[in-house]
């Protein structure tokens, strides 16, 4: 399953206060969902989305009748991101990337952290970006980090542990640990002049990069 667009970006309506759009360099083919006053977050940085979706009892800025709308129930078990997520997988995107869901609440946060594991679960990569954060979930991999001395660098599992995970390269190197949820020892580490090299061999890791 594919699309000929590139990734999906759904804009929620958490703190945007400054223009995450330049950050994860949006371009002519991807598609955008605002999500309810996700669209207010997309009229700040002059960002035109394709479909709005939402119950819309947060957007302050009346919506526009040219583009594409989906209209809630206001009582649903879904977020409206997670609405969103699961029209992008309906579409057929395999990459969504998620912003404006950080700051603000903390339930809304942790709603979208674990969107993130809906996004992995259904076989496709999920990202949140937000204004000092990025975060993105691996689950029995290896990826490759690059150096940012600008940011830190910490290491959760979702899981109730997740084996094997190996931090190089990194300030605070760990070897083949067995890393479990109910102990932060990935909190917080520190980039060297190389790039971050980090695997799980089993289990999930959500890697967080946070602006210092």
């Amino acid at each position: 399953m594919g699309n000929q667009k590139q990734k999906c970006i759904i804009v929620s309506a958490g703190d945007m206060n400054t223009d995450v759009f330049k950050k994860i360099s949006v371009s002519e083919k991807d598609l955008i969902i605002a999500c309810d006053g996700g669209y207010d977050n997309c009229l700040k940085y002059s960002i035109t989305p394709h479909i709005l979706l939402g119950d819309f009892d947060s957007v302050q800025h009346e919506l526009p009748e040219n583009i594409e709308r989906i209209t809630l129930n206001c009582e649903k078990d879904d977020t409206d991101t997670m609405s969103a997520v699961k029209l992008a997988l309906e579409k057929g995107f395999s990459d969504i990337l998620i912003t404006g869901a950080l700051g603000g609440r903390i339930d809304h946060t942790l709603a979208n952290l674990q969107t993130l594991l809906y996004i992995e679960q259904n076989g496709c990569k999920g990202r949140i970006c937000g204004d000092r954060e990025d975060i993105m979930l691996i689950s029995n991999e290896t990826v490759v980090i690059p150096s940012d001395k600008s940011k830190t660098l910490s290491i959760f599992t979702p899981d109730n542990k997740a084996e094997g995970v190996t931090i190089e390269k990194a300030k605070y190197c760990i070897f083949n640990y067995t890393m479990e949820n109910n102990i932060p020892i990935g909190v917080s580490n520190e980039f060297t002049d190389e790039d971050a090299v980090i695997t799980v061999k089993k289990g999930r890791l959500f890697i967080m990069l946070i602006q210092k």
